[in-house]
């Protein structure tokens, strides 16, 4: 793969496949309760998105998967301490549970 690829075919502003191998050591590697699997590129992508969008979660892209994956991964991370109580830095408006 080359270095420069984007997750999961993803557009400007998204992690790189290079930038999410270097990063996700800083994420907890606990699936969510019921799910499949762990966090991916495509999960961060997606979390990453609605923060720098601040559209509804209802709005999140296909492409980035499971809009409650996004949801809930960005929820627990929040209550666990993994990110700050506002990650986007700013006014994140929601249309579901408090995240």
């Amino acid at each position: 793969m080359v270095g420069g690829r984007r997750c999961a075919g993803g557009a400007r502003g998204e992690l790189t496949n290079s930038a999410w191998r270097r990063s996700r050591l800083c994420f907890p590697s606990r699936a969510v309760r019921g799910g499949g699997g762990g966090i991916t590129g495509q999960v961060i992508n997606g979390i990453l998105w609605k923060l720098r969008t601040g559209v509804p979660w209802r709005e999140l892209p296909e492409r980035f998967g499971l809009r409650k994956s996004c949801r809930e991964h960005l929820r627990r991370w929040m209550a666990d301490g993994t990110v700050g109580s506002d990650p986007g830095g700013g006014e994140v408006h929601d249309d579901g549970p408090p995240v």
